[in-house]
């Protein structure tokens, strides 16, 4: 309602605090946490997977998630433990990080995608990064010599030839 009455309505939220019986301070505490909890990307995850979810997880995530009430008040009024809450809270939480961490896996890579360029990057793995330069095996991407262990510090091509103290026996 608060919402809709300054955004939608374009009321002062003096004047809708006032019909609330509220200081316009409080108002707009409210008004706050409120819009916080509407950019929140779990707040979009809950909007928009839980259709396919039990009915007792998309209750949960309603009135948790999306209108922001207490776990005490939820599990009171839905008739549950605190700890039956506290548990599907985890398990929505767990599932938006997991389509969180599939959805922006590789931002670096996606972005050079987009202009058709192949980065050579592998955020997932030693290989490809040449982190470490070395007597190890491995390959490199050019700046490194190769992925591999050993002792050494120096900079490599990625074919094997490096300088300083590393061998840089990449690949």
């Amino acid at each position: 309602m608060l919402l809709e009455a300054v955004y939608r309505d374009g009321r002062p939220l003096s004047a809708v605090a006032a019909d609330l019986g509220v200081h316009p301070a409080t108002a707009g505490r409210r008004m706050r946490r409120v819009l916080g909890r509407a950019q929140s990307t779990l707040f979009a995850f809950v909007l928009t997977a839980q259709e396919a979810w039990p009915r007792r997880r998309r209750a949960v995530a309603r009135l948790a998630v999306l209108e922001g009430r207490p776990i005490r008040m939820v599990a009171t009024h839905l008739g549950l433990t605190q700890h039956r809450v506290r548990r599907e809270l985890d398990l929505i939480r767990a599932m938006h990080d997991a389509t969180a961490r599939r959805t922006f896996q590789d931002p670096v890579r996606e972005a050079g995608a987009d202009f058709g360029l192949d980065l050579g990057l592998d955020v997932g793995s030693r290989v490809g990064r040449g982190l470490r330069a070395g007597t190890g095996t491995g390959t490199g991407d050019g700046c490194r010599g190769g992925a591999g262990g050993g002792r050494g510090g120096g900079w490599g091509d990625g074919t094997g030839a490096g300088t300083d103290a590393g061998t840089g026996a990449g690949t």
